[in-house]
């Protein structure tokens, strides 16, 4: 989570790894020129309220994504957490997890994570078994 809104206000900006643009059901370009939106994608918060946000790819050729401003979503804050997106149609549901509660929760789901420079993680959490 970047420092986007201000030293003294949680982030709720994000870069991703180039090519997450997939997983929001985009086509992955690569000669798109840098600073240009590549879609937009319809968030649902815990609160229930829907929030669309451009999805982009900045100067430094990441991906990059606005979330919902937290405090205003019925998330407290994003930063120090685990954040998971969950697909359903053309919306993906945010949540916003303590290390300890997605573990118990997903934990024992998790074989592909993979790490980037800045020592983030990303990956998918594949379905349970029907």
């Amino acid at each position: 989570m970047t420092k986007n809104r201000g030293e003294f206000s949680p982030g709720n900006q994000i870069d991703l790894p180039r090519g997450m643009c997939r997983y929001f059901g985009f086509a992955l370009e690569e000669d798109r020129s840098p600073n240009t939106i590549i879609g937009s994608v319809d968030f649902v918060t815990p609160d229930g309220a829907p929030h669309q946000r451009n999805l982009r790819l900045g100067n430094n050729m990441m991906e990059k994504i606005t979330l919902p401003i937290p405090e205003q979503c019925g998330l407290e804050m994003y930063d120090g957490k685990i954040l998971t997106f969950r697909r359903d149609n053309n919306r993906y549901f945010i949540n916003a997890l303590e290390t300890d509660d997605f573990e118990r929760v997903f934990g024992h789901r998790l074989d592909q994570i993979f790490g980037m420079g800045s020592g983030r993680r990303y990956g998918l959490i594949p379905k349970t078994p029907a």
